[in-house]
């Protein structure tokens, strides 16, 4: 079957819009079990159908469990090179530590050792008619190799930005408060 097929089955299966939602104005977002109608920027139209495709080749569901593990192999593979879609990367992974931090660490470590879907030169058409096996195979033939303590001292280095991104609002709410009080 192609990552197509496949993607069109997670999306029935997780019911999410047809293409992810990138053809939608506004996207939904549930924290803390509160669901919040978003605008969709250009950047994420651009970048969903990678984060999808990642959801299927790793077989994770959209539950915070599957998008922690999911945040800690975008993070884990350098997604930092793709801004600003990063910035949504480093807010799930600083969000899904505090819930599941043995998906996000876990999802880190196979990140760090693959190659990253968004790095691919593949166009989305590309990606879609790929057979799935294809792509698994691809995004594990990657050279990147580091040690355990390597990984390990990025990803408390990645830990500490995600929280800052995570918490940035409300330090820009407690700085404005100082400046004002």
């Amino acid at each position: 079957m192609t990552v197509q097929e496949h993607l069109l089955a997670f999306y029935k299966a997780n019911g999410v819009p047809d293409q992810g939602g990138a053809d939608l104005n506004h996207f939904h977002f549930k924290i803390a079990g509160i669901t919040l109608r978003l605008p969709n920027p250009e950047f994420r139209k651009k970048a969903v159908h990678l984060h999808d495709i990642e959801h299927v080749v790793f077989d994770c569901d959209t539950s915070w469990r599957g998008e922690a593990f999911i945040a800690g192999i975008e993070v884990g593979t350098q997604v930092w090179k793709h801004f600003p879609v990063c910035l949504l990367s480093f807010w799930a992974m600083g969000y899904s530590l505090w819930l599941y931090p043995k998906e996000v660490w876990h999802g880190f470590k196979v990140g760090s050792q693959s190659q990253g879907l968004f790095d691919l030169p593949q166009s989305q058409e590309t990606l879609m008619g790929m057979d799935l096996q294809a792509l698994k195979t691809m995004l594990r033939q990657s050279n990147r190799r580091s040690t355990a303590l390597g990984i390990a001292l990025r990803f408390a280095a990645w830990v500490a930005v995600c929280q800052i991104v995570l918490s940035f609002p409300l330090l820009v709410l407690a700085l404005i408060w100082w400046l004002v009080a």
